[in-house]
């Protein structure tokens, strides 16, 4: 299983399958174009999962989020969504969200935050984050705090803005060329 950016074509087709499976709230796909052609472009997080046969079977989605009762922006999960069950799913919910944490870590910012779903009433989605990466978790919420988070600063009431490390370039160096998406 790989890990990489999709394509302006794949976010579409991955936007529209997860729309497809909500059967609760009102959904649209008229917006996909418009969504995949502004990710595409954008520096958020937005990845897949790939099987061993190039099909993909996860997405993720994430942007920082500066809330209001926090005083730093934190790197929060917008989209995840899996189309396969059992210990693949698994595989793919573990490394997307393992990678995430990764490139929040190296763009310096203190928090990921995952939420979960609507449709996930015993919250065994933030219940696997916790139980295979370690994240906290209370309810439908799950976290976990970077090397930069620092209590002290979190509780003098000032804002705080990420501070990158450099470990995002030296890691695209080690990794090498990624392939077109």
């Amino acid at each position: 299983m790989i890990i990489r950016k999709p394509s302006a074509k794949e976010i579409v087709r991955c936007y529209i399958k997860y729309a497809s499976m909500e059967d609760w709230l009102p959904t649209r796909t008229t917006n996909a174009k418009d969504f995949a052609k502004e990710l595409s472009k954008s520096d958020c997080y937005v990845k897949v999962a790939e099987d061993e046969d190039g099909e993909i079977i996860a997405f993720l989605y994430g942007n920082p989020e500066q809330m209001l009762h926090m005083p730093f922006p934190a790197y929060v999960q917008k989209y995840y969504c899996s189309w396969c069950k059992g210990s693949k799913a698994a595989r793919a919910l573990k490394m997307l969200h393992q990678d995430l944490f990764e490139f929040a870590e190296d763009r310096g910012y203190w928090m990921v935050i995952s939420t979960g779903s609507h449709h996930d009433e015993k919250y065994s989605f933030t219940k696997m984050l916790e139980r295979m990466l370690g994240w906290e978790r209370r309810g439908y919420v799950a976290m976990q705090k970077t090397t930069h988070y620092d209590p002290e600063k979190a509780a003098d009431g000032k804002s705080h803005q990420p501070r990158p490390t450099g470990r995002a370039a030296r890691r695209l160096q080690q990794r090498g060329p990624q392939p077109p998406s």
